[in-house]
């Protein structure tokens, strides 16, 4: 195989082999070579035994090859009776995805359970079921299903797309002479067990380095992701910086999604049947030795290597090894991986990484958000809102995500008089019904404002003040906007509709809320509003891992999971640098530029030795828990025990604007109690403010989070922007402008004093 160098412009010069058939034309026969000769494991290689034992709580059930989806699970719009559909006329829908891996089989079908008003017309009254536009089937309502109801229709595969609508819509009549379409007699109720079931047969995986990081984070499938990852725990600082990067790159796609990520021993990894990530060389790590390269792939001794190989145990699932002949090679192939330019550029089931001279000025990416609302006044498009309309009398409600970066400060938060303010602009139609049409606006789920839409002509770029308590504004509030739009003049003998009547919302709307940007600090609770201030730096360049000298396998399962929660708070970064290091591999320079996360026991992390005197909740070698201090009012009504995992945050002793998080415990169970914090989605959400933190396991498995405050007074504070991160350009004035002002002002005083001298 030719090598050839690409210089990436967008990621400093990583280069990389082969490269992109649209570059090189005259390098496709020989990409298509590649594809042929994807990686396989070895025909003599057996099965791995089953995996160790591994903490019950991350115990892989095998995935069914069937989705379903039902409506009260969906939950949009949905009270626990079902979805009702009122008046003449009205539609429900519910989207749904198609994962690119899954070959749909015609077994599928809806499964609609409905019931509808008894005095629905026979003849007149239907419903119909419509996926992606086309009629599944046409239900008319009569006397046979007055009470509940339970069809199956089946659905067609080719109907199928990525991104699909099923729609629900009735045509309702009560009367054949004068009807009021808003008579109450006009329903037909959609019951919450009506679902979706879709059962596929897995496709063949196809080893594409530009489908990444398909499959192993699939967007289009909502079941939770399994993934399992394999290190061998002996691996240097470059290798495990790799399994971080790596990590952070699959959360950043994963985002919301729920799944769970498992740390496999090298000599278990082949067994896990989902799909697989292996980091580090062949010689350290067995799992990576199994498989064979492409016979025309020759590493040099710091090359790195991307690779694609099918799962050998699961049908559809892959293998993404990232490897090298040195761990420095390891490391470039990671690097390469993290990069969103650098992804972009590869193509093939593998990429020969030959050269990375990471650049030593990154962009700046200091809150660098996109969705958030990162100054004190924002518009809706700033937020990457866009105009919306609402259409007819029964519209769903207009719905935004308003998110605050975690470090605006409110000062006056809840006070009276403190408030924020919403500048609305909003159109409506003409020819709407004055006395009953009105927009309400809601701010997490509590209605603050509503007002009349009177105007006979109609509306445009109308505008609206809203003040808002700022009690009621949080980091992540749902801001919704209900038009109830009914037409004027309803005659209820002729034939009523709807269409000419909307609402619009525009994106020129304004935010403004009393902060200023400065974070208080330490913060548990930070973590639970993005990451921050980890994720201060978009690209997490700021953030630093630090393990014990000889991590066990529980500490790596925790740094997995830590990673992978850090890479699922990030807000659309296109690098990821986090950093990964052993306790006495820890530089002065390290330690004092970055936030550090401090993983393992109290006897196993040099790191957290040195740190024993500072800590707040101190776990002893018998096991016991205690605080330093002898007020422990705030930590009563937590049950400390030996296995309870503990999280604390603190400022870091080298550098006062930088955090310091701990996840220890007494012994192994207890830390990945710990760890089980950033695995599971209910958990993290339970990260209240506070800097400790205890998570409690119940003999029934489960866990619960409890958060405190419990910090000394010269150990806490806010930290400004200035301090965290850069200044901006509007937060101060340039040095040379304050030498000049003050020369100037110098200058004044000496010729005022002079004046009054002479008189």
């Amino acid at each position: 195989m030719k090598r050839l160098n690409l210089a990436m412009m967008l990621a400093g010069t990583l280069l990389v082999s082969p490269v992109v058939p649209l570059m090189q034309p005259l390098l496709l026969p020989a990409a298509q070579a590649q594809a042929k000769s994807v990686a396989q494991p070895h025909p003599e290689a057996k099965p791995a035994e089953a995996p160790s034992a591994q903490p019950s709580n991350l115990s892989l059930a095998p995935q069914a090859n069937r989705f379903t989806q039902t409506l009260k699970a969906y939950g949009n719009g949905l009270n626990e009776q079902g979805r009702t559909l009122k008046t003449v006329r009205s539609e429900y829908t519910m989207n749904f995805m198609r994962s690119d891996a899954w070959q749909v089989l015609p077994s599928s079908a809806v499964k609609l359970a409905f019931q509808h008003s008894p005095q629905l017309l026979e003849g007149r009254s239907s419903l119909n079921v419509l996926l992606n536009g086309r009629v599944l089937k046409t239900i008319p309502l009569n006397k046979g299903n007055v009470a509940p109801t339970t069809l199956s229709i089946p659905i067609p595969p080719s109907v199928l797309k990525p991104e699909n609508t099923l729609s629900f819509q009735v045509d309702q009549h009560y009367t054949n002479d004068c009807e009021d379409p808003f008579s109450p007699e006009l329903w037909t109720t959609l019951l919450p067990e009506t679902q979706l079931d879709l059962n596929f047969a897995p496709k063949p995986f196809v080893a594409d380095l530009a489908r990444l990081p398909f499959p192993f984070i699939d967007t289009r499938d909502a079941r939770p992701a399994q993934l399992g990852v394999s290190i061998d725990a002996k691996s240097d600082a470059d290798s495990l910086t790799a399994l971080g990067q790596t990590l952070t790159t699959l959360g950043a796609a994963q985002h919301w999604r729920p799944g769970h990520t498992h740390m496999l021993t090298p000599d278990t990894a082949l067994a896990f049947d989902g799909n697989l990530v292996l980091v580090g060389t062949p010689q350290n790590n067995p799992a990576i030795a199994q498989f064979k390269l492409p016979a025309d792939v020759k590493l040099n001794k710091n090359d790195g290597l991307l690779m694609l190989a099918p799962n050998p145990k699961y049908t559809g699932r892959g293998v993404l090894i990232v490897t090298g002949e040195s761990p420095e090679g390891v490391a470039k192939a990671a690097k390469l991986f993290a990069t969103l330019p650098g992804r972009q550029l590869l193509s093939g089931p593998y990429a020969v990484v030959t050269d990375a001279d990471w650049p030593k000025n990154l962009p700046n990416a200091y809150r660098n958000w996109p969705g958030y609302q990162s100054d004190v006044k924002t518009t809706f498009a700033d937020m990457g809102w866009e105009t919306q309309t609402a259409r007819g009398f029964t519209a769903p409600p207009i719905f935004y995500k308003w998110q605050i970066m975690p470090d605006l400060f409110v000062p006056n938060r809840g006070q009276q008089g403190s408030k924020a303010n919403l500048k609305l602009v909003y159109s409506y139609s003409s020819q709407l019904d004055a006395s009953q049409s009105k927009l309400e606006i809601l701010l997490n789920g509590k209605s603050i404002k509503s007002v009349p839409l009177n105007k006979p002509e109609g509306a445009m770029q109308e505008e609206l003040a809203v003040t808002i308590p700022t009690g009621d504004v949080l980091n992540y509030n749902d801001l919704v906007f209900q038009f109830y739009t009914f037409p004027e003049k309803v005659d209820t003998c002729k034939f009523v509709t709807d269409v000419h009547v909307w609402g619009t919302i525009h994106n020129s709307s304004i935010l403004q809320i009393p902060a200023e940007v400065r974070t208080p600090m330490p913060d548990l609770g930070l973590l639970n509003d993005g990451g921050f201030p980890f994720t201060a730096f978009n690209n997490l360049s700021e953030a630093l891992i630090v393990l014990p000298d000889a991590p066990s396998q529980t500490d790596l399962q925790v740094l997995a999971s830590v990673s992978n929660r850090l890479g699922r708070q990030l807000q659309g970064a296109k690098t990821h640098q986090l950093k990964v290091v052993k306790a006495s591999e820890l530089s002065d320079a390290d330690r004092s530029r970055h936030h550090l996360i401090l993983i393992g026991t109290p006897d196993e992390n040099a790191l957290t030795k040195r740190l024993k005197g500072r800590f707040h909740l101190l776990v002893g070698s018998d096991g016991q828990t205690g605080l330093t201090e002898k007020d422990e009012a705030s930590l009563q009504t937590m049950r400390l025990d030996q296995n309870q995992g503990l999280l604390e945050a603190m400022r870091s002793p080298w550098n006062k604007s930088r955090e310091l998080v701990v996840v220890t415990g007494h012994d192994a169970d207890a830390l990945a109690a710990a760890g089980q914090v950033f695995e599971d989605e209910a958990l993290f959400n339970q990260l209240g403010s506070g800097n400790l933190a205890v998570v409690r396991q119940f003999s029934n498995g489960q866990y619960k989070v409890q958060t405190a405050t419990h910090i000394k007074k010269d150990e806490t504070g806010f930290v400004y922007e200035n301090e965290l991160g850069p200044k901006s350009a509007s937060s101060g004035w340039p040095l040379w402008t304050v030498v000049l002002a003050g020369f100037f002002a110098i200058v004044g005083v000496i010729s005022t004093i002079r004046l009054l001298l002479k008189r």
